[in-house]
């Protein structure tokens, strides 16, 4: 069934619900797990990706501090930037957020910046909200980019017989992705 459907909706249900049966049991034997954003994808907005993960992590079972941990110190411990970033201290990389709310508690707050240290350029609410209107419009063409039927011509071949000619073809998010033709 196509994108949207109601066995879509129902199947990709069933799909989140094992997925955080299974993280909130990775956590439980104390796995190092890492969040991620799911970008560059032409479907979610960077950052709002990260939240939804996050959310979708507390909502699986893991303490709000936890995630946070994870998505900060534990992904530059995993990349092997610990020693610069992912934690306040003394020669680290600067980057910082400000949030109304306290995200150890509830992870939704770190979509409520105030401001963001980036690079030690200070962001405003303001500009970053800018900022995020600018991403989605981006995001926006490049879904309709995406949804354009993609045509990929017909193989020119040299003189001789031909063993083996096929298409292969990607599907994800309810369409047609990718598509390779070859010949042997």
């Amino acid at each position: 069934e196509r994108l949207g459907g109601p066995s879509y909706y129902a199947r990709g249900q069933l799909a989140l619900m094992r997925q955080q049966e299974l993280l909130a049991d990775l956590f439980g034997a104390g796995a190092r797990l890492v969040p991620g954003s799911g970008a560059p994808n032409p479907w979610i907005v960077p950052g709002d990706g990260l939240h939804d993960e996050l959310t979708l992590w507390v909502s699986a079972g893991v303490p709000p501090e936890e995630a946070l941990r994870a998505a900060t110190f534990g992904a530059a411990s995993v990349l092997g930037f610990a020693d610069k970033s992912g934690s306040i201290g003394k020669g680290k990389l600067g980057d910082l957020i400000l949030v109304s709310g306290d995200p150890r508690v509830d992870i939704s707050s770190l979509r409520r910046p105030e401001f963001v240290l980036l690079r030690g350029k200070v962001l405003t609410k303001a500009e970053l909200e800018e900022d995020v209107q600018e991403l989605k419009l981006r995001q926006s063409e490049r879904r309709a980019a995406a949804a354009e039927e993609l045509v990929v011509p017909e193989l020119e071949l040299p003189e001789g017989e031909v063993l083996v000619r096929s298409v292969v073809q990607t599907d994800a998010y309810g369409g047609r992705i990718g598509m390779v033709r070859y010949a042997i």
